[in-house]
């Protein structure tokens, strides 16, 4: 009796705990890399082009500041009208996830995986570029 009485109020303790969890340190708190801390040159730079499976995805940054204020795709050519279709959908999403994390660490476009792998590829290099 006494360690079910033990369980139930520790279940009590960690479900309570799991209501406050708040991913990312809270609200207000940064998750991207500040400007000073290993900054990108200022100008323009291009990623490789990233070969997928349906594909092709390449990306061009604008850095200023050390900050990303800009991302373009110089190619983003799917091999089919449906691999066409999902690029364009991805392509916008995965551009403002990029300039908010201010880094190539962003999630894949659920349905575009293939492409956003690419293009997270491509972004990394580009970024590479512009750090050295």
């Amino acid at each position: 009796m006494r360690r079910a009485l033990i369980v139930t109020a520790l279940t009590a303790v960690g479900v309570g705990l799991l209501f406050h969890y708040q991913p990312g340190g809270g609200p207000g708190t940064a998750t991207s890399v500040p400007p000073d801390e290993g900054a990108a040159r200022d100008g323009t730079y291009t990623g490789t082009l990233e070969s997928e499976v349906y594909g092709r995805v390449q990306v061009r940054i604008v850095v200023e500041e050390g900050r990303l204020v800009d991302i373009s795709t110089v190619s983003l050519v799917g091999d089919s009208p449906h691999s066409q279709e999902l690029n364009q959908h991805a392509a916008p999403i995965l551009r403002s996830e990029t300039l908010r994390a201010q880094s190539a660490r962003i999630d894949a476009v659920t349905g575009a995986t293939y492409t956003s792998d690419a293009y997270i590829e491509s972004l990394g290099t580009a970024l590479d570029r512009a750090e050295r």
